[in-house]
């Protein structure tokens, strides 16, 4: 006889599954990227930090641009917008992403 084992992400709708998906490791935990665009750097941004983009947006800083960070979680939280991570989690800016 064979056994078979199904485990829960083998059981999943693929759409559940945000497999390639990001993530950035900051202070606050893993935090997970679900969608983002990119922007044009800004004078003096250094690559690796998570910035404060226009208002209330928060962005990952690289070496030519910008990663706006549309729609993120932090492992074990609810699916936030960039703009209420940032004021939900306002020290996260200036954290350097590894």
């Amino acid at each position: 006889t064979e056994i078979y084992t199904l485990s829960l992400h083998d059981a999943l709708p693929i759409s559940y599954q945000p497999w390639p998906g990001g993530y950035i490791e900051t202070a606050e935990g893993r935090l997970l990227v679900w969608s983002a665009h990119t922007a044009s750097a800004e004078p003096g941004d250094v690559a690796g930090l998570v910035a404060a983009a226009g208002r209330d947006g928060l962005a990952l800083t690289t070496v030519g641009d910008r990663l706006v960070l549309d729609e993120v979680q932090i492992a074990g939280k609810k699916r936030l917008s960039g703009a209420e991570l940032r004021r939900g989690y306002g020290g996260i800016v200036g954290d350097l992403a590894q």
